[in-house]
């Protein structure tokens, strides 16, 4: 939001740079300070109406060039709607079209370099736990979430086998990891070293599997090696802007501040 608005501001600059307001003392033109104060108001407002900084939207082509267009067109509305009616004065059309067409080529330019951070870039995922948390991942990818994340397998406990139904189709894919006992620490090298090879930067980890000091064998050297643990309702939730309801557990709505104690949070809550 601070980069669109920062782009607009430029934008309506150069707009009132390249084609002043003519010098007539019948018609109230509007200062620059003025108009690039309504733009500013009136792309925020279109912006958050057609979800412009949702998290999907950055996640699709398509999605931005829409929404893009859509937030620009109802922003001209809003814009020319406040300063014609409500200020009584007149704003330059070629203006407005200099500063619209700015706006949507920076915005534009800075959402499709997101994209491709973000679809290109791909960081290693590892999930601890069990083979339905996995599955709860894996089917997130299949909607169109955590698409910057490559899933390489889990880690489980020994009392746990199988596959997942869904197995990405990926030669890297670990697989399930059987954690062994504690106090065995030959077979945690294998698997930093399947890490390392794999790149893998982000270890998820289950609210079951925090108790088991098996599975936690493997997660404190990786957590030393580098990678980022995390646990799955956090990760969740940060990734995807969802709470990944299966997973919930009472701890959750124990840490989750849910500001039941403010009574301005909740007079707020029934205002709206």
């Amino acid at each position: 939001m601070l980069t669109d608005l920062a782009i607009l501001l430029a934008a309506v600059g150069i707009g009132f740079s390249l084609f002043p307001p003519p010098a007539n003392p019948e018609i109230h033109h509007v200062a620059y300070w003025q108009a690039a104060a309504v733009f500013a108001f009136s792309a925020t407002i279109a912006s958050l109406i057609f979800g412009l900084y949702e998290r999907e939207t950055i996640m699709d082509r398509a999605r931005i060039a829409t929404r893009m267009l859509l937030s620009a067109a109802t922003a001209a509305l809003i814009a020319y709607t406040i300063i014609h009616v409500v200020m009584y004065a007149v704003v330059g059309r070629r203006i407005g079209a200099a500063s619209l067409s700015a706006y949507l080529l920076g915005g534009g330019l800075v959402r499709l370099a997101a994209w491709w951070a973000v679809n290109v870039g791909e960081r290693g995922l590892l999930v601890v736990g069990s083979r339905g948390l996995f599955e709860s991942f894996h089917k997130a990818q299949a909607e169109g979430f955590l698409r910057e994340y490559r899933l390489h397998g889990y880690v489980v406990h020994p009392a746990e086998s199988g596959s997942p139904d869904n197995a990405p189709d990926d030669p890297n894919f670990l697989g399930p990891i059987h954690a062994r006992p504690a106090g065995d620490a030959a077979p945690v090298q294998p698997l930093l070293g399947e890490l390392r090879i794999n790149k893998v930067s982000d270890i998820v980890v289950g609210a079951n599997a925090t108790a088991d000091p098996h599975i936690m064998d493997w997660v404190v050297p990786a957590m030393q090696q580098g990678c980022r643990v995390t646990n799955e309702a956090t990760f969740y939730e940060k990734a995807t802007g969802q709470i990944l309801v299966d997973e919930l557990t009472p701890n959750w709505f124990l840490f989750a501040d849910l500001k039941v104690h403010c009574d301005q949070h909740a007079t707020f809550k029934r205002l709206v």
